[in-house]
């Protein structure tokens, strides 16, 4: 990954720690089909690049990324 990659996906992880289920679209996104429910999605765009890391949420609050 390039460094502005990397500080992209940096931040947004960042944002995800600092608001929990609080941050919303355009970073975060809930995935909608039925047998993928409880999967977020982290989104960064850089460019032409579309980064996603699926997470979800465990009973302590916790995201787990897959």
């Amino acid at each position: 990954m390039k460094p502005k990659q990397n500080a992209k996906v940096t931040r947004e992880i960042d944002l995800l720690e600092k608001f929990g289920n609080e941050l919303h679209y355009p970073h975060v996104n809930i995935i909608k089909e039925k047998q993928y429910k409880g999967i977020w999605e982290l989104r960064m765009k850089l460019g032409s690049d579309i980064f996603r890391i699926f997470y979800f949420l465990s009973k302590q609050n916790v995201a787990i990324m897959i």
